[in-house]
């Protein structure tokens, strides 16, 4: 499969941007991930409204086409359906360079807001799946190419070592 890339970046299902964007959760945070990754382009730009309006359709694409279940053929095709609907306006560039003295061969998106519909693609693509963590409540992507399981209970070990200590000073109290 040929990467996409945005400036270098390529996709990356273990640490999507398109999630960072989806967990957040006040125009305070949208500001930050504009401050952080800059202007979404294409139509969405980078007024906190904006971004704020992107996130929630985006969130809605994303919690219907990587549910936590599988239900089989008939679920993949409204998955593909629905990561269709969000790249179909999009329009790859292809790059041709040398690296490490290799030729790369990489297909470029044209902005933010493109490059995480490719990352909603790819994780489609790679049958992936969401949840929410048990700790903080923020979507996180599991299964093949996300770096977890499907028993995954946390987004990040700083929430599962959160957890523990949240059960332990609880049976504490209790003793």
């Amino acid at each position: 499969m040929t990467p996409v890339t945005l400036h270098g970046r390529q996709v990356d299902l273990e640490d999507p941007i398109f999630v960072r964007l989806i967990n957040c959760v006040s125009r305070a945070d949208h500001q930050a991930f504009v401050d952080r990754f800059g202007d979404l382009g294409g139509s969405v730009g980078s007024a906190p409204e904006s971004v704020e309006r992107y996130a929630g359709w985006l969130r809605e694409g994303v919690e219907f086409a990587l549910p936590a279940r599988k239900d089989g053929r008939q679920l993949r095709e409204v998955n593909a359906w629905t990561a269709s609907r969000l790249i179909k306006d999009i329009t790859l560039q292809p790059q041709v360079f040398v690296r490490d003295g290799a030729m790369r061969f990489v297909l470029e998106a044209p902005h933010l807001a493109g490059f995480m519909a490719m990352e909603v693609a790819a994780a489609v693509q790679a049958e992936a799946n969401s949840k929410r963590c048990e700790h903080c409540h923020k979507l996180f992507l599991y299964g093949p190419l996300t770096g977890r399981r499907s028993s995954a209970k946390y987004c990040a070990d700083k929430c599962r070592v959160a957890a523990m200590r949240a059960r332990n000073a609880t049976e504490e109290t209790n003793e």
